[in-house]
């Protein structure tokens, strides 16, 4: 009898390189990526599949990254926050990873459309509604309530930053109780990643101990055990 680790991995081989991938993962499936250089494990959840970019799936940090201020300013492209992400921790991703990432273009209030491969979630993606009447983007199917919204940081509920700003002096958070506030962009706060795949991007089917799954290569037929 053929063991179930390697039945599970042959099932994933099938010709043109499909099987098994993340878009067949139900909503909160954690993916890690190995290594962001950030606190904790390195998971990201499923947040969204085929909606705010079509054939992607959008993957958001599990747990807070680290904290940081927003910016000298209330306006998110190019500031303390936006290089944090799309410079940082991006050059910190695996370089398999990173060649994956898929160009996201949404629109800010006050900025306009940015394009980005990394970046924080707007007020509309965590399913706070539109932001001084723009869409921002599309909410992102995982974030229905204030309990899907909570993020930890060391362990204990944190506050957490999104890219959207709110007046002409503060920008949005989401609260370690999950609901939508509002602060100085001097403020130290949570920094949640996210970033979008290809919905055929395949996983190994074979869970880690903490019930997440790892990305991976398809593993050629012959490479396989009888």
């Amino acid at each position: 009898m053929i063991p179930l680790q390697f039945a599970l991995r042959r099932r994933m081989m099938v010709a043109g390189g499909g099987g098994a991938t993340i878009s067949d993962l139900p909503l909160g499936t954690l993916i890690n990526i190995g290594t962001d250089g950030g606190a904790g494990t390195p998971n990201y959840e499923i947040a969204d599949i085929n909606n705010l970019v079509p054939g992607g799936v959008v993957l958001v940090r599990k747990d807070i990254y680290s904290k940081s201020e927003f910016g000298s300013t209330i306006n998110y492209p190019n500031g303390t926050l936006d290089n944090l992400i799309k410079t940082t921790i991006y050059n910190k991703m695996p370089q398999q990873l990173r060649d994956k990432m898929m160009d996201v273009t949404f629109n800010l209030f006050g900025s306009g459309d940015i394009t980005r491969k990394m970046f924080a979630l707007t007020y509309t993606m965590v399913g706070f509604g539109n932001n001084n009447g723009v869409a921002e983007g599309k909410a992102l199917q995982l974030y229905t309530s204030n309990a899907s919204r909570v993020k930890t940081f060391n362990g204990s509920a944190a506050d957490w930053w999104l890219s959207s700003l709110r007046t002409s002096d503060y920008v949005s958070y989401v609260s370690a109780v999950g609901s939508a506030y509002n602060y100085y962009p001097s403020y130290s706060c949570g920094v949640v990643p996210a970033f979008v795949l290809p919905s055929k991007t395949p996983y190994n089917p074979i869970p880690n101990p903490d019930g997440s799954y790892n990305l991976f290569q398809n593993t050629p037929i012959s490479d396989l055990p009888p």
